[in-house]
Formats: structure tokens, C-alpha cells, sequence
């Protein structure tokens, strides 16, 4: 009985843990000159890039681990990106 309590609590607890909290990314320095800005590299999963900076703004595309975007200015936690030197780039 102790141990399908145990296991009880314990798989409860997990899962709780697991489902809970905000996914936050840290925006690291950018190592190389572009055009425009400077290069990053997007070291996570998946990472929105929002036509505002809030969490509630339109996201304009999902970038995934790996993409390069263009930083041009990081202000309030929050980093401007465009996805290329081109006008007619994304950006957010």
C-alpha cells in the first residue's frame, strides 16, 4: 500500500513539474558583423519571432535551432531580428 502511495505521489509530482512555467530564452551576445546587425544563432527547440515585443504580439514565423537571424538592436530583454539582409525579410 506504502508503495503504490509512493508511486502515486511521485508520478503526480512529475507531471505537475513538467507542466508548469514559461519558457524563457537568453538572448547571448552576437558573434559576427552582418549587413544590418549582428549574426545570431538560435540555440533552442523553436523560438517565435513576434511582430511586437510581448508574448501576446502575432507571431510572424517559428525559427528553429540552428536558424541565423540578423540581431539589429536588443532593448528591454526583448532582441529586434530581421531572418536577412534583404527589404523584404521578416522581421521582429
Amino acid at each position: 500500500m506504502k508503495k503504490q502511495f509512493f508511486l502515486t505521489v511521485l508520478t503526480a509530482l512529475i507531471l505537475a513539474l513538467t507542466s508548469v512555467g514559461f519558457v524563457q530564452a537568453e538572448i547571448l551576445p552576437a558573434y559576427g558583423e552582418g549587413q544590418n546587425g549582428r549574426q545570431a544563432m538560435v540555440l533552442c527547440e523553436t523560438l517565435s519571432l513576434r511582430r511586437e515585443p510581448s508574448v501576446a504580439s502575432n507571431v510572424v514565423k517559428t525559427l528553429r535551432y540552428g536558424d541565423m537571424p540578423i540581431v539589429i538592436r536588443v532593448e528591454d530583454g526583448w532582441a529586434y531580428c530581421a531572418l536577412g539582409d534583404a527589404e523584404t525579410s521578416p522581421t521582429g
